[in-house]
């Protein structure tokens, strides 16, 4: 009987085993910043349980597809989209539309938001415009950027703290909050304002205070998966800033603040609850606008 009893169960945690979605993977192939990938894989490791493994992923891995059978999150940090499109080509798109529509979860930030969009308009006018329609199509209309003016590629001129306030749409086990302090912005972009606040399957979760309250951060829901597109850097702290260059030091004294350092990680750990990801223990949140 204890054999027969054995013999049933066994294929059924074999089959458990197989279907464990515990790994997070970054993109780590042209088109991403070092910098970023680098701080994306410290800061999730810190933040998330210890039973998630927390691996980069390059392009041609990306295309095989045999990712997105234990993949608990697809990461697409910053750095420059048309790179991604390079790499990964319509095979790669493909394996990550199939594994978000399947149920999987998408965070992208920076370039990571604009690959994910329908269509993108990029320093419009000027010599660096990019232009067209993005092959994931998560967030399905327009996003525009940069925001404050021109973007550089070779320094952090055009970075700045930018003041965005988070709305703690509900979760598992966040309230309704609204919670206002400085985020690490380079080359950010916005989402189509009536979209965004309007498609059943998209709610905006952040915005930016002192642009009319365009939205900075949303949430798509992509057939049985979701998807987080931020234009801000939210796993940069002020620590994580380089206090010896000119440009940095500045915003490395916005970020170093009471407020921001109250609310940098909680707001990321509600990111990744609505990514259906599990956390260390949160950290509390502060119910202010400042």
């Amino acid at each position: 009987m204890k054999s027969a009893i054995f013999l049933i169960l066994c294929p059924l945690v074999i089959l458990g085993q197989a279907v464990t979605r515990n790994h997070v993977y970054i993109y780590n192939d042209y088109g991403a910043d070092e910098l970023h990938v680098l701080r994306l894989q410290s800061h999730l490791r810190q933040l998330l349980e210890s039973s998630y493994v927390v691996r980069l992923i390059n392009a041609p891995d990306v295309i095989s597809g045999d990712w997105k059978n234990n993949a608990a999150l697809f990461m697409m940090p910053g750095g420059f989209d048309l790179g991604f499109i390079h790499s990964l080509g319509n095979l790669g798109a493909e394996q990550i539309r199939e594994y978000v529509r399947q149920g999987g979860s998408y965070l992208g930030t920076g370039a990571g938001s604009y690959y994910a969009c329908d269509r993108i308009e990029f320093g419009m006018h000027t010599e660096d415009e990019v232009h067209g329609e993005r092959p994931l199509k998560f967030y399905p209309d327009l996003c525009s950027g940069p925001l404050f003016g021109s973007y550089s590629y070779y320094d952090y001129s055009t970075a700045r703290a930018a003041d965005i306030t988070f709305h703690y749409i509900p979760t598992s086990a966040d309230g309704t909050n609204l919670v206002s302090f400085k985020a690490y912005y380079n080359g950010g972009n916005t989402f189509n304002v009536t979209q965004a606040n309007s498609v059943s399957n998209c709610v905006t979760l952040g915005t930016f205070d002192h642009l009319s309250n365009a939205p900075a951060i949303v949430k798509c829901n992509v057939n049985n998966g979701r998807a987080v597109l931020s234009s801000v850097h939210l796993e940069f702290g002020s620590e994580h800033l380089n206090p010896n260059d000119p440009y940095l030091a500045v915003i490395q004294q916005a970020l170093n603040s009471d407020v921001n350092q109250r609310h940098r990680l909680p707001v990321y750990k509600s990111l990744l609850k609505h990514l259906r990801l599990t956390s260390v223990a949160d950290q509390p949140v502060v119910n202010v606008n400042v």
